[in-house]
């Protein structure tokens, strides 16, 4: 098997080559998928948050910036407008969740809306008041500035009704072309929804996670690093040789496209990798299945250092590897039984007994020979 994961000379090298990359390429669809998804639960609010607000000063075109994520730095608040009530499915109570307030921009002389959360009207309260204290001349001005993050929309009718008649009782000449029948739909990243800053935040950062595994994947395919594994194996047992697992593989029954079972070691996909399982270490092998919402299907098995190893199969094709194992490997008791189990646990020398030390062969009977 040399070279396992790259090209070698071997068909079957590069058959598990394909079959490692295709689960590869596989893994790769699943963060497009969630990727695409997570532009969907945000409405595209993750490209919006990542290209950042575009500034509202000068002269500003309202329209041009019509549903758009907008920042504006705000000084002066002329008054209250409206609120926004929400009634509780428990208490049956009705609540203020959000408050309408009249803006001033000075840089071009107008006045637009602006909706804020209901716990900020303190706040809010207080520069109302430093606004019309500066107006009536009693402070030369208001001081410092709050910066608003929001979509810029165009008011709803009933909106636009009670902006128009809260700016009427405030100035004499009446509604003019200071007002602007906008609003800075404040936290919000997406017009007309409901992705908050805060939300479209937490999902580019789940977003960034997907890229970053996404991009993990690939690289991992590049590099060809799926008989990392079988390297390790091979490591910490110097006796054996890459040629000896390439003559035991040309000779193992093919159990299904993703699993070969030698008379020496299991060869087998998983995920994104190709493993090997040493047959002759095995004590006890049995098909474990679990129906139900978190389903399995696998071979279990434990070896005489008492490691425990599953290989994902069918159940039709777990029945083939024990059935190999009854007639190759006279050492593995193959099938569940509850007396071997509680005997597993509690007597692991006496399991040995009972079939592995009986048949099990010395290593050097059992090394396949160099082909």
């Amino acid at each position: 098997m040399t070279d396992i994961g790259r090209k070698g000379e071997n068909e079957y090298v590069r058959d598990f080559e394909k079959k490692c990359r295709k689960n590869t390429f596989f893994c790769v669809a699943i963060p497009i998928v969630i990727g695409i998804a997570l532009l969907t639960i945000t409405k595209l609010g993750v490209i919006s948050l990542l290209l950042g607000p575009e500034k509202i000063q000068g002269e500003v075109d309202y329209e041009a910036l019509e549903n758009k994520y907008v920042t504006f730095d705000m000084k002066y608040v002329l008054e209250r407008f409206g609120e926004k009530k929400v009634k509780s499915k428990k208490t049956n109570k009705t609540t203020t969740s959000r408050i309408y307030y009249i803006i001033y921009n000075e840089e071009d002389d107008t006045v637009f809306g602006l909706d804020m959360l209901a716990y900020q009207s303190s706040k809010m309260n207080k520069r109302i008041d430093d606004t019309w204290e500066w107006l009536d001349g009693t402070t030369n001005d208001v001081e410092g500035s709050i910066t608003i993050k929001g979509t810029l929309e165009k008011m709803p009718y009933q909106i636009g009704t009670y902006f128009e008649s809260t700016y009427n009782d405030m100035f004499e000449e009446g509604f003019d072309e200071m007002a602007q029948l906008y609003f800075i739909n404040s936290g919000n990243i997406i017009a007309n929804g409901d992705v908050t800053v805060t939300g479209a935040c937490i999902w580019t950062i789940v977003a960034a996670c997907v890229l970053i595994y996404m991009i993990y994947i690939i690289v991992y395919t590049m590099i060809g690093k799926h008989d990392k594994h079988i390297r390790k194996y091979l490591q910490k047992n110097p006796s054996v040789s890459m040629a000896q697992l390439d003559a035991d593989f040309e000779k193992a029954q093919q159990i299904s496209k993703d699993i070969y079972v030698g008379k020496h070691w299991t060869f087998y996909i998983q995920g994104r990798n190709i493993k090997i399982l040493d047959n002759t270490k095995l004590v006890w092998a049995y098909h474990y299945v679990r129906t139900g919402k978190h389903s399995v299907s696998e071979l279990v098995t434990y070896d005489v250092n008492r490691q425990y190893v599953s290989i994902p199969s069918s159940r039709k094709d777990g029945e083939k590897i024990l059935e190999n194992f009854s007639h190759n490997q006279p050492q593995i008791i193959a099938g569940y039984d509850k007396e071997i189990e509680n005997m597993y646990y509690k007597d692991f020398n006496t399991l040995l007994d009972y079939r592995y030390n009986k048949y099990s062969q010395k290593d050097d009977n059992l090394m396949i020979e160099n082909q």
